[in-house]
């Protein structure tokens, strides 16, 4: 019996979703309420820790050990990233200080993981 027809998911596409947009891995499973709450619920964390930076807590050199969870968040840290490697502005270099807006882009990004982690499993599981 082929996976189609079974009616089972490919684990690794869950996954890849999930991952380029928080809750696309559960659409494609067939979750579409939880997929939007995910969706929103992450990329508005990570949209408002970027706001509160202005636009400049996702840099791997500023920011090395907070850089890694906010990858997690996808294609909204990849777009945050690019913001913050070729905007012109001036950004304070000097030693870091505790910075609430990594804290919630952080957040989102882990959040996410677990999301991703979800939908392998529910994936692996048969989807719904």
């Amino acid at each position: 019996m082929s996976r189609e027809t079974s009616g089972k998911k490919n684990v690794g596409v869950a996954v890849i979703l999930a991952w380029l947009l928080p809750g696309c891995g559960h659409f494609y499973l067939g979750r579409r309420g939880k997929a939007v709450i995910f969706l929103v619920a992450v990329v508005g964390v990570f949209v408002y820790g970027m706001c509160l930076s202005d636009f400049q807590n996702v840099n791997p050199c500023r920011y090395d050990k907070q850089f890694l969870a906010q990858m997690f968040c996808g294609l909204p840290a990849v777009t945050g990233y690019v913001i913050a490697k070729y905007d012109t502005r001036v950004v304070d270099e000097g030693p870091q200080i505790f910075d609430v807006s990594s804290v919630y882009t952080c957040v989102a990004g882990l959040l996410n993981l677990l999301i991703i982690l979800d939908a392998g499993f529910l994936a692996a599981k048969g989807g719904k």
